[in-house]
């Protein structure tokens, strides 16, 4: 389940990624969402991302803010 959730709630190493990769766009939305990983659960971290020249970026982090995927739309 994808949950909305605030960039404050967002930790450190996940807001650090997010933003080396989104450059100076605004972040329109996070979501959380929590998956089986290895045996374990661990929560992947999407945000949505509108660059300066209007393009659109999704970038996906786990919660140890290892970027997972950067996609273009």
């Amino acid at each position: 389940m994808n949950e909305k959730i605030e960039w404050s709630d967002v930790p450190a190493e996940v807001q650090k990624t997010i933003t080396e990769n989104g450059g100076s766009g605004n972040i329109e939305e996070i979501k959380k969402k929590t998956e089986a990983v290895g045996g374990g659960l661990k929560s992947i971290y999407a945000a949505e991302v509108r660059k300066t020249d209007g393009s659109k970026i999704e970038i996906k982090v786990d919660e140890d803010g290892n970027l997972i995927e950067s996609d273009r739309d």
